[in-house]
């Protein structure tokens, strides 16, 4: 949920600076304009991947300790 809401202020503050550099710039500024924001896009969804990845990569290791302590995790369980 706060990634959204970041995601929006990020965006709306984008537009913003977007309608700005227009007023001054010119059509130059759209080009700068999208280019800025494909290069944003980009790094969320990259973000995003890496992060996933690296909850995959947290459960196989969880569940690869899992398989080699079994025994002592089934042994803690019974003297409970």
């Amino acid at each position: 949920m706060s990634r959204m809401v970041i995601g929006t202020a990020i965006g709306c503050a984008a537009a913003m600076a977007l309608i700005i550099m227009y007023s001054y710039i010119g059509e130059l500024a759209y080009f700068i304009g999208i280019g800025a924001m494909i290069g944003m896009i980009s790094v969320v969804l990259m973000n995003q991947r890496g992060e996933v990845n690296a909850e995959q990569r947290q459960a196989m290791r969880r569940q690869e300790w899992m398989e080699r302590n079994r025994s002592r995790v089934e042994q803690e369980a019974a003297e409970k």
